[in-house]
């Protein structure tokens, strides 16, 4: 038996696990976990629906001053 793609199904389908992604997602948060939207990601990544990252970065010369590897925080 094989497990189907989380992309395949019915829009229903794919609606209801979205928004169980997202109750999830809420009742963490309420229970205090810090990484609580750590599940709509996975979600949204498992179906190819995360938003494409958005980088926010200082001046040239505080990233020339790093004298190391630049790291991005994704802000969605």
């Amino acid at each position: 038996m094989t497990t189907p793609s989380p992309t395949s199904g019915s829009p229903r389908r794919s609606y209801a696990d979205l928004l169980a992604a997202a109750r999830a997602t809420v009742a963490a948060h309420f229970d205090g976990d810090p990484q609580a939207i750590d599940t709509l990601i996975d979600h949204l990544d498992a179906i190819d629906e995360l938003p494409a990252p958005t980088y926010w970065l200082t001046d040239a010369a505080d990233l020339a001053a790093l004298n190391g590897p630049v790291t991005a925080r994704r802000i969605a």
